[in-house]
């Protein structure tokens, strides 16, 4: 066993600790925040494949801390390991400059406020100083990362080929630090060539509510609620395995932000806008996150929450020093924190639940139609007359059971039993715990015949005896296991039909049952989004959309494949960032000239984000045009699949063998043909 030289180490912890752009323009902007800064300015050259520029107003670096400013380990944040107790920095390790040394060219542009010039400072790959200048710049510093992660050939190039997506991956980073950071400016440009595009400014905002609105709009900030906390019951702490041991827990936790309101259409289609802090770090909680969202959907189940939550902890009751992104955390009472989300948002979304808004000029005009409209139709109450004390069980004297073993003694002569619903109603429940006697009682013994089993018996003797093989269960299994592809359909055999329903096929000594709906539903599904016309509405005043920096541009680089979705949209560049699409025509139903919502864009816009889509090319692929196809809304599908379902053959529908052939070669057309549009399988072995 040897030691690994110095070099070797460098590369390999360097590729741990910057995974990816996000990740390593969040510990530029860190730094920023550490020493103190009011303005930061983001710069990326195409998208920040060429160069990322991060630039401060803080104090700048002072000289005698160029040589070790970029060595790994070397930090003026903590002196010792028991600092971390008192954390109050973002960064502590002293690892982040020291990594971006070994995957990028660094440049450093600085100037201390106590020096009367600036100093351009390029680093080698080890850290140490390769070149010093002197240059013009205000007080601060300004870090620029030069072809990121190009001395790891495999992530460079994983990096390019999902360039957009690690682009919006970056955008949602930076709008988590411009929410909680309060009287800081942040802006973040986007320079192709020589074209220089705002992607996101805010200004320097002193409360959540106001950077949320700035962030998010108005409108966005109207379907929140402020976080109410409230003490946890006894029961929520037991259930979250906490045994009560105080009545204040507030002293442990300060729980301040807000949340979706739980009224229907105030959530959001995906789980896109959700931020939870640590003492104002950013933190990525899958616990807290699953919770938050649970709670929620019990009293909306189709949206998800939007929420932006920060906790304040005593330092020592939280270890941040777990990933090497900082964003997973350890706390000292994880459960006690549990049970006071979960009893607040449940005290908070029940009363929110519970309070409707009327108008209740409207409501008292009509509740007096109402209540005379119920007076005259009450009806009248049903009376029970002659009712004696007696046991309901007497009545079992007015019947007679009656059974002859040989009566019914083939399966196909015995009546059919009825339902027991059919028999008793509700009532009968009720009644039974009384004691009561109908007023008649029937003269007419009842002829009651008993079905059970155990008065017929089978006409197998219990002693006849059968041959039998004992066979493995697992070769039994892949005796039923049977793999199939598209291309099978073509080679299936037609039998015929079965019951108007299904069609029965065989392929080598295999049958299939195929549902002749499903699988002619699938077909028309398929064969509609791909060539169906969207029909469209123009909007009489255009709708400006109202959207975050991350997602506008999102929407900016994808407008061909939002105009394939029925919406039509031109860019304003002279408005401010996140006000500069314009929406024109929006789809429609042609069945019920409804208009679909704006909200439906939110759902693209999730897809898009999480895509492999070459974001704003106009000749797309064979695989991206059929990516493209999945990138619907909820209401957009639904439309297509209503018209497949009514266009399809019926259950009930009787065909012929070139018919049922049809619809058996269709299914080797289209992309997948194991599921029909509502989830139900098109076919079983």
């Amino acid at each position: 066993i040897k030691s690994l030289d110095q070099g070797t180490v460098h590369r390999i912890c360097s590729g741990q600790v910057i995974i990816n752009l996000a990740n390593a323009v969040k510990e530029l902007v860190e730094n920023s925040l550490d020493a103190g800064s009011k303005n930061i300015e983001i710069k990326l050259k195409q998208y920040g494949s060429d160069s990322i520029e991060v630039s401060d107003d803080g104090p700048g670096i002072i000289q005698s801390d160029f040589q070790t400013i970029a060595l790994k380990h070397y930090t003026s944040k903590i002196q010792q390991y028991e600092d971390l107790e008192t954390l109050g920095t973002f960064g502590f390790r002293g690892e982040a400059l020291s990594s971006l040394c070994a995957l990028c060219n660094l440049v450093l542009v600085t100037r201390h406020s106590s020096s009367i010039a600036a100093t351009r400072i390029e680093y080698e790959k080890t850290g140490l100083i390769k070149s010093q200048i002197q240059c013009a710049r205000s007080v601060g510093t300004t870090v620029i990362l030069e072809k990121l992660f190009h001395t790891l050939p495999v992530r460079h190039k994983e990096f390019i080929k999902n360039l957009k997506r690690e682009y919006h991956k970056l955008m949602h980073v930076i709008q988590s630090y411009c929410l909680i950071s309060e009287g800081i400016k942040i802006s973040c440009f986007n320079l192709i060539g020589d074209k220089s595009t705002k992607l996101m400014s805010t200004h320097s905002k002193n409360s959540l509510k106001d950077n949320i609105i700035e962030i998010y709009s108005l409108s966005a900030f109207n379907s929140l609620i402020k976080f109410d906390q409230s003490e946890p019951s006894t029961e929520i702490l037991i259930d979250q395995n906490e045994v009560p041991t105080q009545t204040n827990y507030s002293d442990i936790f300060k729980i301040e932000g807000y949340v979706s309101s739980c009224a229907h259409g105030q959530g959001r289609s995906a789980p896109d806008r959700q931020y939870f802090y640590v003492n104002k770090r950013p933190c990525d909680h899958s616990k807290i996150t699953k919770l938050i969202n649970e709670i929620y959907h019990q009293f909306n189940r189709t949206q998800y929450p939007m929420f932006v939550l920060s906790v304040k902890m005593d330092s020592h009751d939280v270890d941040v020093n777990v990933t090497p992104d900082k964003l997973q955390m350890f706390f000292k009472n994880e459960n006690i924190l549990l049970a006071i989300l979960k009893s607040s948002l449940i005290k908070m979304f029940d009363k929110n639940y519970k309070t409707v808004n009327l108008d209740e000029s409207s409501f008292q005009d009509k509740s007096s139609n109402l209540l005379k409209s119920f007076v005259q139709t009450k009806p009248k109450s049903t009376q029970l007359k002659n009712i004696q004390d007696t046991d309901l069980a007497r009545s079992e004297e007015c019947t007679k059971r009656t059974r002859n073993d040989d009566e019914y003694e083939s399966p196909e002569n015995r009546p059919k039993q009825p339902r027991i619903n059919e028999l008793f109603t509700d009532k009968t429940n009720h009644l039974a715990k009384k004691r009561l006697t109908p007023e008649k009682s029937p003269n007419t013994p009842k002829k009651i015949v008993l079905l059970s089993p155990r008065n017929h018996p089978s006409p197998f003797s219990t002693q006849d005896k059968f041959k039998s093989k004992n066979i493995d269960s697992k070769d039994a299994e892949s005796e039923l296991d049977r793999c199939i592809t598209k291309e099978d359909f073509l080679s299936m055999k037609v039998l015929g039909q079965f019951n108007k329903g299904f069609i029965i096929t065989q392929l080598d000594q295999d049958l299939f049952i195929v549902d002749q709906h499903a699988a002619d539903e699938i077909f028309n599904f398929e064969t509609i989004q791909k060539n169906g016309k969207i029909q469209k509405q123009k909007l009489l005043q255009p709708k400006y959309l109202e959207l975050p920096a991350s997602s506008e541009s999102i929407l900016m680089d994808n407008l061909n494949i939002l105009e394939k979705l029925g919406y039509d949209a031109e860019i304003c560049q002279n408005r401010k960032v996140g006000n500069r699409i314009m929406i024109t025509c929006v789809p429609m139903s042609s069945k019920s000239n409804k208009l679909f919502d704006f909200k439906d864009i939110d759902e693209v816009l999730f897809v898009l984000s999480e895509s492999d889509l070459n974001a704003g090319s106009i000749q797309m692929s064979s695989s991206e045009q059929s990516h493209l196809t999945s990138i619907r809304s909820s209401s957009l599908r639904s439309l297509y699949a209503s018209k497949a379902c009514r266009k399809s053959i019926m259950i009930g529908d009787s065909l012929n063998m070139t018919e049922m052939k049809r619809v058996i070669s269709h299914l080797n057309e289209i992309d997948k043909p194991w599921n029909c549009p509502h989830g139900r399988p098109t076919m079983r072995h």
